[in-house]
Parts: C-alpha cells; sequence; structure tokens
C-alpha cells in the first residue's frame, strides 16, 4: 500500500473534528513520521510480522521497535 503524504493528513485534520488514524502504509521508515502527522497508527503492514509475511505472525520486536522510534 501507498503511505498517506503528511500534507494530506494535515488537510485532513484540518477539515474534520474527529481523531485521525492511519492504516495502511505504515513501516518501520516512515512510522515515526506519520505518527507525528496523524492521531495514532494501526499498526498491521509486512514491516510488523515475522519474514515480512502478509498474515503471518506479529513481530514483536519490529512493534517495539516502532514505539521506541515515535517516542524519539
Amino acid at each position: 500500500p501507498i503511505p498517506p503524504v503528511p500534507d494530506t493528513l494535515d488537510t485532513v485534520r484540518a477539515a474534520v473534528a474527529l481523531p485521525v488514524l492511519v492504516g495502511s502504509g505504515v513501516g518501520l521508515a516512515n512510522v515515526r513520521q506519520l505518527y507525528r502527522a496523524s492521531d495514532g497508527l494501526i499498526l498491521g503492514e509486512p514491516d510488523f510480522k515475522i519474514d515480512g509475511v502478509w498474515g503471518g505472525p506479529s513481530d514483536e520486536g519490529a512493534y517495539a521497535k516502532a514505539v521506541q522510534l515515535c517516542r524519539g
């Protein structure tokens, strides 16, 4: 999936009075940027699965890394 552009998220946030969550296109390379541009993230892309297998078991280390990146 193509991740959203932070400028687009800014436009959406300005247009609605609801939290804006990103649930597609989130990976370790962009998690921090998208976290800062949104009100929250839904993590489930292949970056967060063991061996990058869609629908496979979760990679707890990748989830922990994402949290570290968002807090940093």
